[in-house]
């Protein structure tokens, strides 16, 4: 007797335990906490909204009812949804990173949930927030994060003209010249025209640079270059024309300070053109040339004595 009622205790207390294991899941509960995912994702609560919704889902797990499984697929399409919008509120109050773990979740979140139209507009997003915080980091002079940032992009979108051509003005900026160089190139031509102005610029300055330190094929190298993104340039051309002088490739340096005679010789910079103009044509044989530039400095106080000397010996 002691036996069988112990039995019957065990039956009882399985009974009691199978039940707490597998309670009845009333269809009203699912919906009330599926309104209450619904209630907080329209206020953009978008934690709680998350919270509520992996609540709904156990509950419609657990639900017999069929009308459950409706409420299940509907919040299966909300998380993602949830997600992204979370993301986008992330990326409008500037919380970059953030914005972009968000979206790892949310094309995660899509995948499962096989929401083709949210993941496509999160990879979209990703884009975007990855373009306005390389540009941030850059405008911040935060010039190895920027071209991190814009080497992201490139890997998304490998055509991308404007990424390169700010991936190479960072590059610049942490003296990486050779790397800027290939990236401003490649930016080019891929139809940036900036990157053209800026890869100008560059050669310019090193044009300068050996100007200074009488380097003359440098410059003339260097002005060359320039001169192929920027043909008007001025500058280049003067340089690459008074260096030609100074190494005496004369049609050189004829064809380029041709370009760029100035009217006014008063200052020294430009009477040094007319100078070496007339040197040029004078050196080729071309004394009438050589003569009628001779004339124009012999008002500049700097070039009069040496180009009167000229004048008087060539213009006969």
């Amino acid at each position: 007797m002691k036996k069988i009622l112990l039995t019957s205790l065990c039956i009882a207390c399985c009974s009691v335990f199978a039940s707490a294991q597998e309670p009845e899941i009333d269809l009203n509960d699912v919906i009330k906490t599926y309104n209450e995912t619904a209630v907080a994702f329209n206020n953009k609560d978008f934690n709680t909204a998350l919270v509520k919704a992996q609540e709904t889902l156990k509950l419609a797990a657990a639900s017999t009812e069929p009308r459950a499984d409706t409420t299940r697929m509907n919040i299966e399409n909300l998380i993602p949804r949830i997600y992204y919008a979370k993301a986008l509120q992330l990326a409008n109050d500037k919380k970059y990173a953030d914005a972009l773990m968000v979206l790892d979740t949310t094309r995660q979140a899509a995948t499962q949930y096989k929401n083709d139209d949210i993941k496509d507009s999160a990879d979209g997003l990703v884009l975007q927030v990855l373009t306005a915080s390389a540009h941030e980091l850059l405008s911040d002079e935060k010039y190895a994060e920027a071209a991190a940032t814009y080497e992201k992009i490139i890997a998304i979108t490998p055509n991308d003209s404007e990424a390169h051509f700010r991936l190479g003005q960072a590059q610049m900026k942490l003296g990486n010249e050779t790397a800027a160089i290939t990236t401003l190139q490649k930016a080019k031509e891929l139809g940036s025209e900036d990157a053209g102005k800026q890869l100008a610029i560059l050669y310019l300055n090193k044009a300068i640079t050996a100007n200074s330190a009488k380097k003359w094929n440098d410059v003339m190298a260097n002005a060359e270059k320039a001169l192929t993104y920027d043909a008007e340039n001025a500058t280049a051309t003067r340089l690459l024309g008074n260096a030609a002088v100074q190494v005496k490739k004369w049609d050189i340096a004829i064809e380029n300070l041709e370009k760029v005679v100035p009217a006014d010789v008063s200052n020294n910079q430009a009477a040094n053109i007319i100078n070496n103009l007339a040197m040029s044509y004078e050196a080729k044989g071309n004394k009438a040339k050589a003569c009628e530039y001779y004339k124009k400095i012999t008002g500049n106080a700097t070039f009069k004595a040496f180009a009167g000397a000229k004048v008087k010996e060539l213009c006969k």
